[in-house]
């Protein structure tokens, strides 16, 4: 399956070796998986890409060990929000 193929290239960080395929065969692949294996294959690459950025983790660290509550965001209130921009 091209997906597992895929995710195995990519964890390996050389997506661009793919099979031999150029990145035009590789979108036209992607194109055709389901939605979810999609979403899962964006999330994954955001994954990579974030991971690379040491200011994300960075703040992404500082936000985790904030022990303020005043500072933190309750779930529900993050869903509504997401539902209100439309991103969800």
């Amino acid at each position: 399956m091209v997906f597992g193929l895929l995710l195995r290239v990519a964890k390996q960080g050389r997506i661009w070796h793919f099979a031999g395929m150029s990145m035009a065969e590789l979108m036209r692949e992607v194109a055709k998986l389901p939605s979810d294996q999609q979403k899962e294959l964006a999330a994954y690459l955001l994954h990579l890409r974030l991971q690379h950025d040491a200011a994300w983790r960075s703040e992404m660290t500082r936000r985790i060990d904030d022990r303020t509550p005043s500072s933190w965001v309750d779930l529900q209130d993050w869903k509504k929000e997401l539902e209100q921009s439309g991103k969800s």
